[in-house]
């Protein structure tokens, strides 16, 4: 019989596993003696929990390293936190030659600039300061680095300064952010409102005062100011003040500039047409 190259016939395959028989055909195969097995099996078992025991030391050795690795990080973070200080104070002396700085950042800014509404501009143009200060619970608290060298997330405080008016009497209204546990808890200064046409205006604009009606009003944009309540937990806007308007409130307040102006522009040029 032919067979095709490559292929391999039914009776190759009877050969190839049909046992190895003697002159008496009896099957001639070795036995492996069960004690064999067994000692086989408990050396495979010894060698691999060997195995596991040699990975866990190196990787014990990683997590020191990751450790030592995120503490050095808190410390280099630390000192030039700590060597920015005189120059946000150099910076907020030049900002003070601005008028209503900070206002026009908050406005233009489009995470913060969507919130605010016609009567809030009219308190925020009294924010002369605005002031992101990393905060601990007492004078010996640090950064808390846990297991594999994750790092507790920093935890800060957002300072809004005013100049006297007549909305409220605070000097100064504040968010507080604190990360524990991968949780986070918000706290907030309270508003000491003033008795006056414009406060009660603005108050009435507050998240807290709309929900408080039933049905609750449509049509009212809800305040910025609403952002200073114990209720309010948004943690987005803490990150855009931290992380943007003040860090760079000069470039967000320029790129405005050279939008307002653009804006000018194009209106002279449709009246001139």
């Amino acid at each position: 019989m032919v067979t095709k190259r490559g292929t391999v016939n039914l009776s190759d395959l009877m050969k190839r596993k049909a046992p190895r028989t003697d002159m008496d055909g009896e099957d001639s195969s070795v036995q492996v003696p069960a004690e064999t097995c067994r000692n086989s099996s408990n050396a495979a078992d010894e060698a691999e929990e060997d195995g596991i025991k040699a990975i866990y030391a190196v990787q014990t050795e990683l997590a020191a390293l990751e450790t030592a690795q995120a503490e050095g990080i808190l410390q280099i973070i630390k000192k030039y936190n700590e060597q920015k200080l005189p120059v946000y104070a150099r910076r907020q002396k030049e900002i003070e030659q601005v008028p209503e700085f900070w206002f026009r950042v908050l406005l233009v800014h489009p995470s913060t600039g969507e919130h605010i509404t016609d009567l809030d501009q009219g308190a925020l143009r009294h924010l002369t300061k605005l002031e992101v200060v990393d905060v601990k619970k007492d004078a010996n608290e640090e950064a808390a680095v846990g297991a594999g060298g994750t790092v507790t997330m920093p935890d800060y405080r957002v300072d809004f300064h005013f100049s006297p008016n007549v909305y409220f009497t605070n000097a100064v209204l504040w968010k507080e952010y604190r990360f524990r546990d991968h949780e986070a808890t918000v706290t907030s200064s309270e508003i000491d409102w003033k008795d006056t046409v414009g406060a009660k205006d603005l108050k009435a604009t507050l998240v807290t005062t709309l929900m408080a009606q039933d049905p609750m009003p449509k049509d009212v944009e809800p305040s910025f100011f609403s952002i200073f309540h114990a209720e309010d937990r948004d943690l987005e806007m803490g990150e855009v003040l931290k992380n943007e308007v003040w860090r760079d409130p000069v470039g967000i307040y320029m790129s405005a500039e050279f939008e307002e102006e653009e804006e000018e522009e194009e209106g002279g040029e449709e009246e001139k047409g």
